[in-house]
């Protein structure tokens, strides 16, 4: 696994992804959107989409996700 500050993470659904993806501005695998931020906090990883974590962050993809976004 990539060392955590090599991941940027989605403005807009939180999913954290490695920054080649912003570098070379790919799009977002969970929702396609192509805004990232490199600060971001925690990160959860979510393998269940019916588990009360996923449902608490409305998490409909299973990925790695930042728990807060700046």
């Amino acid at each position: 696994m990539a060392k955590l500050k090599e991941f940027v993470a989605c403005r807009n659904c939180r999913a954290l992804v490695i920054s080649s993806y912003k570098e070379k501005g790919e799009p977002c695998p969970v929702c396609g959107k192509v805004d990232y931020s490199e600060e971001w906090e925690g990160m959860v990883v979510i393998l269940d989409t019916k588990s009360y974590v996923a449902q608490l962050m409305g998490v409909q993809k299973p990925w790695r996700y930042a728990v807060k976004v700046k």
